[in-house]
């Protein structure tokens, strides 16, 4: 199949695969249904996650199971595709608190705890627990002094240890000699929550015991084999680990029996040097920091991530799962390259929106040179909370469209909003407007997995991962004694390296010079062919050494050698290594190493100077000749016969560009999000090709190159101008909309916010008091108060009163007015009805005059001399069409809602229109559905919100209407049903235009 044949019917493996939160009761039934409705919108598979909500006790019971055998199997009959979490809650390897709920198997860390003494005394070493938490002490490693340098250095090959110190709980107390001395005890905490409940899981596990993690494959993995493993390696390919690493409380990771791991492997005894983890104070202090991150890395890759991903391939499923990829937070993974390269997918964490390439490129990169071949980033995590919106989800997609992600699991479906444990949101699913109009981004979310599962990722620069740099420079380990994270990061030693490292991998792209990340192994396996160096299908032309002070003396070697074949070598000024990883500090191997090196590289300046002796040594896949280079980002793929370019306009303007491209081709088309044709100009030249091509603001587009025609598909333009077509619209909230059979002529509104006051609150402020009830009056300062999910009920001995925002266009007030006791009625300040309960209600609606086009003020006193009176619910409004300005909704007492609207006109046409007729809709808050003549022209969710209406148009009478829905926000503004929905935040909504017209005689 060539590409374009594949591209009419994308895979379901390259369709969207959701984190979906299973966040409240257990019940098959609505997961099988929550399926049904993600297929309905073109998201195939999903990746069901026991979350907050779920009864913990729940997890991993035969019951759970039942459920989970019954969608798997409704799955497989439907063709959907279920990835299997790994955990409650996170991080993985805990089996809901199973594993934690035994001590031992809790991770352990290392801290120190020093005192300067000056002068023979006795030493008393206490405050053990001083900026821990979640951990307690377990035991004392090493005690020891040694003469003290600095309060960060010592004289380590002057060091005493005293091996009788005891510790009895609380203090250690031994005797030092006259003179300067540094005191200290080396020991151990184990990483377990003060509480076994707070934290659903108690604690985290050690991640370096192969015990440890073999209870976790019995009491997951292997239960999941046992109920479902006929659909492994079918409807479950995968399976997910969440945010793992070598981590625990304390300054640095440690194990029971670690010593007896590392002498074997390094073939010299930790122990005597643990306090250079802590201080400076010899030459070798590199290298033991080096060696021992180097131990560790390797038993968290072996012993755990190792470990499952045989029994996943055992099992016939793909093991795949992130950890932390920041790197600032190296400390937390130890070695992200190695621990990635053992599992057969590549996983990374991409929360939030835009972000730097830092956080992306160091996976991706594991992926192309190991040839995995399914690049996953969990996304978008709490990306702007339930003020998110698709234009901002598109943004943040078209970044990972460029990093090269080609599996995408949005960050997340909710089961449920309706419950007090939601968390994390924004949900993208069933309870936000724009979930109608979904299967158009999972459209593009598709398209961007499917180009990127196509041929080889093409980079001409090969970017050292300085690793090693940063383990030497880990003096105190995270700088911390939590368990997440660092101190400030510029106190982390690594951080002066490490931070400079990120602006080049951000600048590199953001420079339109794409690259990959090698690592030493890496770096070994390529082999130099043609000018190249040849890995996996990758190849680059250029290394770029970053800022570094140890390294390897093999990575060394490799450089020179790759240098001396004609490999062009920069390096930025601070690449000056002064320890290996092998000898220490004063290695003279390094030392020659380094001299030979030095005629060979470029050493540029600063960064710019970095990109442009980069340039001057390679011809570079892209080169923009003109327009604003800052706000371009480029990805090159290399099919069979085809090159293709992805590119991101990151400005929130449109951009036009002249760009010089790498190519083998001599046909060519520009291509949007959808893979619709756009306008462009190109030249074609030996090898390359010169495009003129405009981008729209924050646009993803492909330019498809090509030695072979393509399928013949023309822009749709056109060349008449655009007119206002503003006015005349009128409009209607939609209430009871339900597609495709179109809005009621009325709508029945419940307006469920309202502002509220005790009546004695106003007492001393009697010129208010026949003030209250009218338009004018400023009742900002009340209580805000919701009738949605219950009655507003009081027991005071005062009357409550109420005031209501009387959305525009209504013409009624349904009566009763669900109240408890007695109530008089005001509408625009004016009386309208007492009710004392002598009378009996009427079931009716009561007129209402002056809010046909504008908004207006319902006004309720409520009271009785008995207990719990109030409003019981909502007061219901029948509202028609008005006469609408274009304006936020917010200007006609709709601020609360949350929903669709309908805006409607009519165009008449004398006689028909063959060439395009676009219809720009200008601002749109936030999505818009365009039909005409009943019948759908277009589903717009992002800019720019046009539609071609041509192909619908009618002599005569066209109806023109626009369904416009905002986002969940303005509704969660109010309605506190979690702590995550307590946004108070009021969106601008509504079709705020200008609209034009286009293209009519």
């Amino acid at each position: 199949m060539n590409f374009w044949d594949g591209l009419k019917k994308i895979p379901d493996s390259m369709t969207q695969c959701p984190f979906w939160f299973w966040n409240d009761v257990l019940d098959a039934d609505i997961y099988c249904s929550q399926i049904d409705e993600m297929a309905r919108q073109g998201v195939r598979q999903a990746m069901p996650h026991p979350r907050y909500g779920m009864d913990r006790r729940a997890y991993l019971t035969e019951e759970y199971f039942a459920a989970v055998r019954q969608l798997v199997k409704h799955a497989r009959e439907q063709g959907f595709t279920i990835h299997l979490y790994d955990e409650f809650n996170w991080s993985s390897g805990q089996a809901g608190g199973q594993i934690t709920a035994e001590r031992k198997n809790c991770a352990l860390g290392i801290c120190i705890n020093q005192v300067h003494v000056v002068g023979a005394q006795k030493v008393h070493l206490d405050d053990w627990q001083k900026d821990l938490d979640w951990c307690s002490i377990e035991d004392v490693l090493l005690t020891g002094y040694a003469p003290y340098v600095s309060d960060t250095e010592i004289d380590i090959g002057r060091q005493v240890l005293v091996p009788d110190a005891v510790y009895d709980g609380e203090c250690l107390e031994f005797s030092v000699p006259e003179g300067d001395w540094m005191a200290y005890a080396v020991y151990t905490v184990r990483t377990i929550d003060d509480s076994p409940l707070r934290e659903g899981n108690g604690g985290v596990v050690d991640y370096l015991s192969a015990d440890v993690t073999r209870q976790f494959i019995e009491k997951t993995h292997e239960q999941y084999a046992r109920h479902v493993g006929e659909y492994f390696g079918s409807t479950i390919p995968s399976i997910f680990y969440d945010e793992v690493g070598p981590y625990a409380c304390g300054n640095f990771t440690w194990t029971d029996g670690f010593a007896g791991i590392f002498t074997p492997s390094k073939g010299y005894d930790l122990m005597p040097l643990l306090p250079l983890l802590f201080f400076d104070g010899s030459p070798l202090a590199a290298k033991v920091r080096c060696d021992y991150w180097d131990v560790v890395s390797e038993a968290y890759a072996r012993n755990f991530l190792g470990q499952i991903a045989t029994w996943c391939a055992d099992h016939g499923i793909a093991l795949v799962g992130h950890g932390y990829e920041e790197s600032r937070l190296w400390p937390l993974s130890a070695d992200i390259y190695r621990s990635l390269r053992t599992q057969q997918w590549v996983g990374l964490d991409s929360l939030g929106g835009y972000k730097s390439y830092c956080m992306l490129k160091t996976p991706i990169s594991v992926a192309h040179v190991t040839g995995r071949s399914i690049v996953l980033a969990e996304a978008l995590g709490c990306i702007d909370g339930w003020s998110n919106s698709p234009r901002r989800m598109k943004k943040a997609y078209n970044q990972l469209a460029v990093a090269g992600v080609n599996m995408m699991v949005p960050h997340a479906f909710f089961q449920s909003v309706d419950t007090p444990k939601a968390e994390c949101p924004p949900s993208f699913f069933l309870n936000n407007p724009y979930w109608r109009y979904y299967c158009n981004l999972a459209r593009m979310t598709d398209i961007i997995c499917y180009v990127n599962r196509q041929g080889v990722h093409s980079a001409d620069i090969a970017l050292l991962f300085p690793l090693e740099s940063w383990w030497a420079l880990s003096r105190e380990g995270r700088g911390r004694k939590g368990l997440y994270g660092h101190a400030r990061d510029r106190e982390i030693d690594s951080f002066a390296e490490s931070q400079p490292y990120d602006e080049i991998m951000q600048g590199l792209m953001t420079h339109q010079l794409d690259y990959d990340v090698l690592d030493s192994q890496a770096l070994m396996e390529g082999s130099w062919q043609d000018g190249r160096l040849a890995l996996h299908g990758e190849s680059y032309r250029l290394i770029v050494l970053p800022p570094m002070s140890t390294i390897r003396l093999q990575t060394l070697r490799r450089i020179l050698e790759l240098a001396r074949a004609g490999m062009p070598v920069v390096s930025v000024p601070d690449f000056r290594p002064t320890a290996s990883m092998d000898n220490g500090a004063r290695d003279p191997i390094l030392d020659q190493l380094l001299a030979e090196l030095a005629p060979l590289v470029r050493v540029a300046d600063d960064a710019n100077q970095l990109y442009a002796e980069i340039r001057s040594l390679i011809d570079c896949d892209v080169t923009v000749l003109s327009g604003d280079s800052d706000s371009l980002e480029v990805a090159h793929r290399v099919l069979d016969g085809m090159d293709i370019y992805l590119l991101s306009n990151t400005s929130s303007s449109a951009q036009h560009y002249q760009l010089r491209l790498r190519c083998t081709a001599g046909f060519g088309q520009l291509l949007d999000c959808f893979m619709a044709p756009l306008p462009t100009q190109l030249q074609f030249a030996a090898s390359w090709v010169t495009a003129e091509i405009d981008l729209a603001a924050e646009s993803l587009d492909y330019l498809a190159l090509s030695r072979d025609p393509l399928p013949e598909r023309q822009p749709v333009q056109s060349e008449k101008p655009a007119v206002d077509f503003s006015d005349g619209f009128t409009f209607l909230p939609l209430t009871e909309y339900d597609r495709p059979y179109g809005p009621a002529p009325l709508q029945h509104m419940k307006v469920p916010v309202a502002r509220t006051l005790n009546e004695c609150d106003s007492m001393g402020h009697y010129e208010l008091w026949h003030q209250w009830m009218k338009p004018g009056f400023d009742d900002s300062a009340w209580e805000e108060v919701s009738l949605k999910r219950g009655p507003a009920l009081y027991s005071h001995k005062n009357s409550q009163l109420f005031r209501f925002v009387i959305p525009a266009g209504a013409l009624a007030l349904h009566l009763p007015l669900p109240s408890a006791k007695e109530y008089a009625l005001y509408v625009n300040g004016r009386e309208a009805v007492v009710c004392t309960g002598y009378q009996p209600e009427k079931d009716c609606w009561l007129p209402i005059a002056g809010c046909a086009d504008r908004p207006g003020i319902l006004a309720v006193e409520t009271a009785s001399m008995n207990r719990d009176f109030g409003l019981l619910s909502a007061p219901e409004f029948l509202v028609a069409p008005f006469p609408a300005r274009l304006q936020p909704w917010e200007n006609w007492g709709i601020r609360w809602y949350s929903g669709f609207g309908l805006y409607e006109k009519t165009l008449n046409l004398k006689k028909l229109i063959k060439q395009p007729v676009w219809l720009d809709l200008g601002d749109v808050r936030e999505c818009a559905e365009v039909r005409v003549n009943g019948k759908l022209a277009g589903e717009l969710i992002w800019p720019p919100y046009r539609a071609d209406i041509q192909p619908f148009l009618e002599i005569g009478n066209n109806s023109i209407q626009i369904i416009v829905c905002n986002l969940i926000a303005n509704e969660y503004a109010w309605d506190y049903v979690s702590l995550s929905r307590e946004t108070g935040e009021y969106l601008a909504s509504g079709l705020l235009g200008p609209v034009t017209i286009s293209g009519l005689e």
